[in-house]
């Protein structure tokens, strides 16, 4: 229903569609879990519940951003699986799941402690948010099958010609805006950017995506990824999936799916607060270690992709099962 209403009267807002958007992930894993040969109707034979409220889809098509309102319907929901099944207190929550693919996190869900113990699906694995936890909490990938077909996919043998030295494609404010989430954008990073790097040698800062923002990534070697509003950023993402270094300006975050990936190997991270050497650093990298990390990229995409040869969905479920002694307690009441 959320989703339909979301075509039906779209919100006056980039990328309004909640099946086609960068926080289409919960309603593409919902579908993975619904369809899945892993589903059981069983429910004495679940490892987990996987529990489908589309609180991102609520949020986006109930503008302005209303975490409260969107956490009073996400307890709605909860009040009756609470209420009316066994499940969530035989466990206190341990082996449900739930998707939260805004910045928000599990603060779309209202009083996020009162589900702690559940697992929560994020893209936004903010070390410093009380509500994630690296220990329970997975950091998956945003759905970005609806804007582009990855590297490995379109350029399978090939390592693609590299016309930029570095790119940065998004939304820049001034540091002195100010909303419900707060004054502090980006920690003045992305001003940075535009302000001291945009005229740099071999440097393309395109501010709010271009139409060429795809082929821009594709043709540069590294490619920016600060925070904004929140400290997540879909950009790692896309740099993996279209053959760029993602450089993540940050120290403070969890990427997606880390553990599974091993980031040493396809990226670099930069403090924010060295933002300024940034440019000497990248220069410093000799050539043949850029070569390496744009190979080992190709190993890797398919973890990030739900699309046609993609394994997010697959990658996604082999971390819930690394945890499923966490997940569930064994237990033989007498």
């Amino acid at each position: 229903m959320l989703v339909d209403d979301s075509h039906s009267n779209p919100p006056k807002i980039r990328d309004p569609f909640c099946d086609e958007s960068f926080y289409s992930a919960e309603n593409t894993i919902a579908n993975f879990f619904k369809n899945s040969a892993v589903r059981t109707n069983n429910a004495s034979e679940a490892d987990y519940f996987y529990v489908p409220i589309l609180s991102t889809c609520y949020l986006m098509t109930n503008l302005p951003n209303d975490v409260e309102k969107t956490g009073a319907f996400f307890s709605k929901a909860m009040d009756h699986i609470i209420n009316e099944y066994p499940y969530w207190n035989r466990s206190d929550g341990r082996d449900h799941v739930f998707m939260f693919a805004q910045g928000f996190g599990a603060r779309l869900s209202g009083d996020w402690g009162r589900y702690r113990h559940a697992t929560f699906l994020v893209h936004n694995g903010d070390y410093e948010e009380e509500h994630f936890s690296t220990h329970k909490d997975i950091v998956v990938p945003p759905d970005l099958s609806h804007y582009f077909k990855p590297v490995g996919l379109a350029h399978p043998e090939r390592l693609l010609p590299k016309d930029n030295f570095v790119l940065f494609g998004g939304q820049i404010l001034n540091t002195s805006i100010s909303d419900h989430r707060g004054s502090n954008y980006s920690g003045g990073v992305r001003q940075f950017i535009q302000s001291d790097l945009a005229d740099t040698d071999g440097y393309k800062v395109t501010g709010v995506r271009s139409t060429t923002y795809i082929e821009d990534m594709m043709g540069s070697v590294f490619c920016l990824a600060p925070h904004g509003w929140h400290k997540w950023s879909p950009r790692p993402a896309y740099a993996v999936l279209l053959g760029c270094i993602p450089v993540v300006i940050s120290e403070k975050q969890k990427l997606f799916l880390e553990g599974l990936v091993d980031y040493s190997q396809i990226s670099y991270w930069v403090r924010p607060h060295e933002i300024r050497d940034l440019d000497r650093k990248l220069r410093s990298i000799r050539h043949e270690e850029i070569t390496r990390k744009e190979l080992a990229l190709r190993d890797v995409w398919r973890l990030f992709w739900y699309g046609e040869e993609g394994l997010a969905e697959q990658a996604i479920l082999y971390s819930l099962h690394r945890r499923l002694d966490a997940a569930r307690p064994i237990r033989e009441y007498i």
